[in-house]
């Protein structure tokens, strides 16, 4: 810059600061106050980002306004460029009509056929054309539902889609990704109330033309994690009408953790039906859409289908003829070749040498899944087998998932609910002889089984529970286990649990019988449950103490210690603190398991109160808790798998039921009698053959 155009500057910069002058003067404010006014002003019009403007393509927006599948292909073609197969087409279909109709529907479609990026795509539709005002998104963590906000948030930033819909893009992009902006933003002067939060967005409440079919002012859409605490989701709109969601999509709603848990999946479940689902309100019924794939066999996706309007879909609808032939050679050749990195290679070879066969009868239910490189979605598929194994192509691809761990029998909860002998609670069969309690005792409280048993050892489970009662109250805090105050709590709900046991209305016949034995655990705090057994006994309560031992440890007492003679698998004892039995655990726990194995009726079976198979799903879930995995009948050896993150106190209650049952006098062999009965032998009198006459 030249010094005569610097001086011209530095005049106009003068007369700028005098006419600024004279405007303060005029308007009679301090120069702090003026400052204040004109920055307002400043950032009034820095945030005011003016009204949109209508869409041009008008035409094309109202194709799309009832046709999801075309929205889908023809907005985001860079997410869906493969063709739709069947199961797509139908999960797509099933959820414009609950969009549109409402309902609740779930399906379960194979990892990688694009579900969470339909939901996605779905929850804008509905919104932007008006159909849902209120859309609550549940994913199994907060981790994925931001990441799954995230995606909607970048969806509607993008330029396709807002040709279409100006009037929620235009106020979104001048947020230019940032939140803040969002409290301030106004158009010619009045605020439009968007929201751009990590997991709920507020779209813009401005005044729209639905001429042009702007539908969504003041659409909401919320993304949670299931278990972050969902209740009474209610906003306000700006002219003060209350919306409540009007519609849920739950997209996985289960982790791998949670899957295998028994009651992580009862609590996602109690947590769907009691907070989610009735979120619309009194007189409404939210429409929801449940979106899975299924983990564990039982889970929570696994439970939903069987329940609800559902569709399992598979990756693979039938094996290929050579599946155990071919198709093996297949992935060993994958196997081998992975650890040179040259599988693709290898592996495509001898796919293309023997295509015919290896192709032979199989059928797939979408032949477009392949990735780069593949030649077949059949290929694919055995690749996946290859790469992460069977177990992972049942539950991923096929829905139908296998047991993670083998056994030497079968036992499912399914079976053990379907034992039903269809009597009421607490009454006890004619034919049964001995009525039977076990109470397994842990800082949680007593975990109890009741149980009559016939001399067949056929047996009959009248009631089971817990004490105290709730699944809150415990019975000891846990770091109460070697104090006084344990002991004393412990002592305390023993004599509870017995009184509350000789309570309940066992009936036989008409008339009302109490327990002919009670075992209680004395593997937990032993002197404690010992002395306060022996309190009991001399209260004559049937009574007495049990240890479980493992079939490596148990050994039959001998000498003093051993009282009577030694049972099948059982003796009674002296032990260090008092009177006790002892018992094989594994060889009853197995007993135990497999009389669920056998019909009603037949000898050793066993079988639960009630006609409704649902009411004992918990206490069938604990009976199964356990797996042998590895059994030696000559060598007597017994190798149990614990299922994770599931308790086993019924399965133990269930046992210590059995060894009573055994120390009353049941036998697996004992039919209608166990006994003969014996001869008696008259003493003959025999006369001598030499007579002593008598002097």
């Amino acid at each position: 810059m030249d010094k005569d155009t610097y001086l011209q500057t530095v005049e106009k910069a003068k007369e700028v600061v005098k006419l600024d002058k004279q405007i303060r003067k005029k308007s009679g404010l301090t120069t702090n106050q003026y400052q204040a006014e004109y920055m307002a002003k400043k950032r009034a019009t820095a945030r005011d980002v003016g009204i949109h403007h209508h869409t041009k393509k008008l035409d094309e927006k109202l194709l799309y306004q009832y046709d999801l599948e075309l929205f889908l292909k023809s907005v985001f073609p860079e997410k869906f460029y493969r063709p739709f197969s069947n199961d797509q087409l139908r999960f797509i279909k099933e959820t414009q009509a609950l969009i549109l109709e409402g309902g609740q529907y779930a399906i379960a479609l194979p990892r990688g056929e694009g579900k969470s990026t339909v939901v996605l795509c779905a929850v804008i539709w509905s919104v932007l054309y008006g159909h849902r005002r209120f859309v609550v998104v549940t994913c199994a963590t907060q981790s994925l539902a931001n990441r799954f906000m995230q995606g909607i948030k970048k969806t509607l930033a993008g330029e396709r889609l807002g040709s279409l819909f100006p009037e929620t893009y235009h106020y979104i992009k001048a947020l230019a990704g940032m939140s803040q902006r969002a409290a301030g933003q106004t158009a010619d002067g009045k605020p439009t109330f968007i929201g751009w939060n990590r997991n709920q967005l507020n779209l813009p409440f401005v005044e729209m033309d639905e001429s042009y079919l702007e539908l969504s002012k003041g659409s909401i859409i919320t993304a949670f994690g299931l278990t972050s605490g969902i209740r009474g989701l209610l906003e306000t709109l700006p002219d003060g009408t209350p919306l409540r969601p009007d519609f849920l999509f739950i997209d996985d709603a289960q982790t791998r953790e949670s899957a295998a848990s028994h009651q992580q999946c009862i609590d996602r479940e109690t947590l769907i039906k009691s907070d989610l689902l009735p979120m619309s309100g009194i007189g409404t019924e939210i429409a929801c859409l449940f979106a899975c794939t299924v983990i564990e066999e039982g889970d929570l996706a696994d439970k939903t289908l069987s329940e609800w309007q559902s569709v399992r879909s598979k990756a693979l609808l039938s094996f290929p003829h050579e599946k155990d032939g071919l198709w093996r050679e297949y992935i060993e050749i994958y196997r081998q070749a992975q650890k040179h990195g040259t599988q693709k290679k290898e592996c495509n070879a001898f796919y293309q040498a023997n295509r015919a066969k290896m192709d032979a009868g199989a059928v797939v239910s979408n032949p477009h899944r392949l990735n780069k490189g593949e030649l077949s979605a059949l290929q694919s598929i055995y690749n996946f087998i290859a790469k992460y194994g069977e177990k992972s192509f049942w539950s991923e691809l096929q829905n139908e998932p296998k047991q993670s761990v083998s056994s030497i029998y079968e036992i499912k909860p399914s079976l053990i609910c379907s034992r039903l002998n269809h009597l009421p609670r607490y009454q006890i069969p004619t034919e049964a002889h001995w009525l039977v309690v076990m109470g397994d005792v842990n800082y949680v409280g007593i975990n109890y089984v009741c149980c009559a048993f016939k001399n067949d050892f056929s047996g009959y489970i009248v009631d089971y529970g817990k004490w105290p009662e709730g699944a809150r109250n415990n019975l000891i805090d846990e770091l109460q286990a070697d104090t006084t105050t344990g002991a004393q709590k412990i002592a305390k709900g023993v004599l509870d649990w017995t009184r509350h046991i000789y309570k309940k209305p066992f009936m036989k016949n008409g008339k009302r019988i109490f327990p002919t034995r009670i075992l209680i655990d004395a593997n937990f705090m032993t002197e404690t449950i010992h002395s306060t057994v022996k309190a009991l006994q001399r209260s004559r309560y049937p009574i007495l103490c049990d240890r479980g031992r493992s079939n490596r440890t148990y050994k039959p007492a001998k000498g003093d210690k051993l009282i009577g003679q030694p049972g099948n698998s059982y003796h009674l004892a002296h032990g260090n603190f008092g009177d006790e039995i002892v018992h094989n655990a594994d060889a009853y726990r197995m007993l135990a398991q497999k009389s669920f194995l056998l019909e009603h009726g037949v000898a050793g079976s066993l079988t639960l109160w009630g006609s409704d198979p649902k009411a004992h799903e918990d206490f069938a879930y604990e009976i199964c808790s356990e797996r042998l995995t590895k059994y030696d009948a000559v060598q007597n050896f017994f190798e149990w798998t614990r299922q994770p993150n599931e308790r086993n106190d019924k399965l133990d209650g269930l046992v210590g039921c059995y060894v009573a049952g055994a120390f009353c006098g049941a036998t697996i062999t004992g039919g209608e009698r166990t006994w003969r009965p014996r001869k008696i032998f008259k003493r003959e009198t025999r006369k001598a053959k030499i007579q002593i006459e008598e002097y």
